[in-house]
C-alpha cells in the first residue's frame, strides 16, 4: 500500500421504505361566465359558491384557497355584460383524511372538475435522514465483514455518496389511465370515483442507494 494509492473496499447498500402522503395540493378547474373578473367576484359564482360552502362544512379553511390562471373570453369581442371565464382554484395542503371528500364535493358540482392533485409528504427529510443512517450503518457492518474475511482492517471511510430515488409527487398520471380504460367500456363504464378511488390509495416507495469507500490496510502479497 502506498499512501498516494492506499488499499481500499468499496460496499454498496439499499434501504428501501413504503411511504404514503399526509397531503395534497389540488388543482381544480372551474368554467363559468361573469362580467367582474377579480377573485371575490368569481368566488361568488354559484358553482365556486357552492363549493367553497362545502369545503368550510368539511372544516377546510378558506386561506387554503386561490386563484390562478384566470381566462377571459367575450363572445362579441367586447367586455362588456357576462363573458366566459375559467380558471384554476387551487386548494393548498389539504390534510389527506380531507381529500375524499373534497373531490367527491368537487365531482358533484356542475362547472368544476379536478386538473391535477400533487402528494405533500411533510415528514420526508426527517424520514430521509433515518433510512441514510440504517443504510450507512448497514454498509459498514458489511464492509466489516468483508475485511474481516480478507484479513484487513478499515482504517477510515474515503468516500461516501447517497442516491435516491424519492415518491412521485404527481397523481395524474393514475387518474388519465383510470378514464382511459372507462371510455374504453363505454357508456355506462363507470364514473370519476373510480379515478379517486385510484388516486387515494396511493403509495410510493422512498429508496436510497449508499455507495461507500473505506480505506483498509495493506493486503497480504
Amino acid at each position: 500500500m502506498s499512501e498516494k494509492y492506499p488499499d481500499r473496499i468499496t460496499m454498496e447498500t439499499v434501504e428501501k421504505v413504503k411511504v404514503s402522503p399526509d397531503a395534497a395540493t389540488l388543482a381544480l378547474k372551474v368554467s363559468g361566465e361573469s362580467s367582474v373578473f377579480t377573485t371575490e367576484a368569481l368566488k361568488k359564482l354559484k358553482d365556486v359558491k357552492s363549493l367553497i360552502d362545502g369545503l368550510k362544512r368539511l372544516g377546510v379553511d378558506e386561506s387554503k384557497l386561490s386563484l390562478e390562471n384566470i381566462r377571459v373570453t367575450s363572445k362579441s369581442g367586447m367586455f362588456a355584460g357576462a363573458s366566459s371565464v375559467t380558471f384554476t382554484l387551487k386548494l393548498q395542503s389539504l390534510a389527506i383524511a380531507d381529500v375524499p371528500q373534497t373531490l367527491a364535493l368537487a365531482a358533484s358540482t356542475k362547472n368544476i372538475s379536478l386538473e391535477d392533485i400533487q402528494w405533500e409528504y411533510s415528514y420526508l427529510e426527517t424520514r430521509k435522514l433515518e433510512i441514510m443512517k440504517s443504510a450507512a450503518r448497514e454498509n459498514k457492518k458489511q464492509a466489516l465483514e468483508l475485511a474481516d474475511a480478507l484479513g484487513v482492517r478499515l482504517i477510515a471511510v474515503h468516500s461516501l455518496y447517497p442516491k435516491w430515488d424519492e415518491p412521485n409527487r404527481q397523481a395524474m398520471a393514475g387518474l388519465t389511465r383510470s378514464r382511459s380504460l372507462m371510455k374504453a367500456r363505454g357508456p355506462g363504464g363507470g364514473d370519476d370515483s373510480e379515478g379517486f378511488e385510484l388516486a387515494m390509495n396511493h403509495s410510493d416507495f422512498l429508496e436510497v442507494v449508499i455507495k461507500a469507500e473505506y480505506r483498509v490496510s495493506e493486503f497480504a502479497a
